[in-house]
């Protein structure tokens, strides 16, 4: 009989569902995984929590004498349109991708024995601090990464130092070395990161890179039965709130509690929306969490005015719409806001 034991796991973690949950990702292997998974008589499941890559006990010993570095590469995919509404990401991003690898912060097996997950990002949940800049085989590098002049390292391994043209590419210089880099111009001494992506790569989100081999914390026994997880947060908006009076009532005051806890909401204000009509407008005054589930919690608002028609009335809000969540950019900073409208 045949049997599995697992090598290592990735679980995708998101606070909007407070849960482990893959249903907005897709997993692409590139090539170069595929091979090698075939080298080393791997085998790669999709789970409902993210994926496992298990190993033959038969053949361990083809991974388990492995004298180089394998990083084993995973393209993340986002498959809802929506992902970016309810999670706390970078929305300025253009050619960047997110990047999680396990060789920089790992531990070793010794020093977690118990074998905890460990996280793919230094931060408790993905940040602007995974971002990098992302080239492929046609990228013009003094485009791409500005200046004339380049150092590119790779695993601590000089490949390229020198003079380049405004027409250089990626592929002149780096040829098909894909993978992690540091480099620096002129321009930028510093050792900055970039992923250098195969020309067959998909549009990806993201890069998760998982290394075994011959380095520290990452031999087999360090990496083996390892779990991980990329962790991401849900985002805070703001909830604006519109109250359309069907009797053209004005309201002067709006409380607005989550079951009996009160939430601060500002003052309400008389606006005027697109369609001529006249509405009270309430914003709360810090962003608030999105979730997928409130816990049946009811969102209540007590509204009141000096009419005839009612002094006082209990009425519940709906909840923020995740597809209908809003972000602008003002003096560099980025703010999102939901827009609900409630007839009275």
């Amino acid at each position: 009989m045949i049997v599995y034991e697992k090598l290592f796991e990735v679980k995708i973690y998101h606070g909007y569902y407070n849960a482990y949950s893959v249903g907005d990702i897709e997993f692409v292997l590139p090539a170069s995984t595929q091979r090698f998974l075939s080298m080393y008589a791997l085998l790669y499941k999709d789970t409902a929590e993210g994926f496992v890559v298990l190993y033959k006990v038969e053949k361990a010993s083809l991974i388990q004498d492995i004298k180089n570095l394998i990083p084993f590469t995973f393209f993340v995919k986002i498959k809802n349109r929506h992902f970016g509404n309810f999670t706390l990401l970078d929305y300025a991003l253009s050619g960047e991708k997110y990047y999680f690898n396990n060789s920089e912060r790992i531990e070793s097996a010794a020093s977690n024995p118990e074998g905890k997950p460990v996280l793919l990002h230094p931060s408790e949940t993905v940040g602007s601090g995974d971002v990098v800049t992302n080239i492929q085989p046609n990228s013009t590098l003094s485009k791409a990464l500005g200046g004339s002049t380049m150092v590119f390292e790779k695993s601590g391994q000089e490949m390229f130092k020198g003079a380049i043209s405004e027409s250089t590419t990626s592929a002149e210089v780096l040829g098909n070395e894909f993978g992690l880099y540091d480099y620096a111009t002129e321009e930028k001494t510093a050792l900055t990161k970039l992923y250098y992506s195969p020309p067959t790569a998909p549009e990806v989100f993201g890069v998760i890179d998982l290394y075994v081999g011959d380095q520290e914390n990452v031999h087999f026994d360090d990496v083996r039965s390892r779990v991980y997880e990329v962790r991401f947060s849900n985002r805070p908006v703001h909830w604006t709130y519109y109250f359309i009076s069907n009797g053209g009532h004005t309201i002067e005051k709006i409380d607005i509690a989550s079951g009996k806890i009160p939430l601060a909401f500002t003052e309400p204000r008389q606006v005027t929306l697109i369609n001529g009509k006249k509405a009270t407008c309430v914003t709360s005054e810090v962003p608030l969490p999105l979730k997928s589930s409130y816990n049946d919690n009811k969102l209540l608002a007590t509204i009141s005015n000096f009419s005839s028609e009612f002094s006082e009335k209990r009425i519940r809000l709906p909840f923020p719409n995740v597809k209908r969540v809003k972000g602008s950019i003002s003096d560099g900073t980025q703010n999102y806001f939901s827009e609900m409208y409630v007839y009275v």
